[in-house]
């Protein structure tokens, strides 16, 4: 009698992402992102697959973590930005937020950060 255990496949989702951002993921300097909670993010779980696309270049990714934020406060107090932006000062990070997230969404939603290590 064969008892082969089966994993259950984990989900394989796609996030587009800004070029300077994919290219840092490739690299392996970025592993962590960060997003408006929406209810399709909430959905990502440890151990699915995220595919970053820019254009038509794209870098995969395995989910190790995921933690919710209600604020940007919070996200700052708690996470490393080195690992959520390289090269970028906390200063820079900050005015490139409001281009990217607005506040009624964070407000309503919240924030959710993915941790990831890149995959083959």
């Amino acid at each position: 009698m064969n008892m082969e255990k089966h994993e259950t496949p984990r989900k394989n989702r796609v996030i587009h992402i800004r070029e300077e951002f994919l290219k840092l993921i490739d690299s392996g300097a970025k592993t962590l992102e960060i997003r408006i909670k929406f209810p399709g993010f909430t959905k990502i779980q440890t151990g699915d697959y995220i595919e970053f696309k820019y254009s038509k270049s794209s870098v995969k990714v395995k989910i190790t973590a995921t933690r919710n934020y209600r604020d940007w406060n919070k996200v700052f107090q708690s996470e490393d930005t080195e690992k959520l932006a390289p090269g970028f000062s906390r200063e820079r990070l900050q005015k490139l937020i409001p281009e990217i997230f607005k506040d009624s969404d964070v407000d309503t939603y919240g924030l959710i950060v993915f941790e990831f290590e890149k995959v083959a």
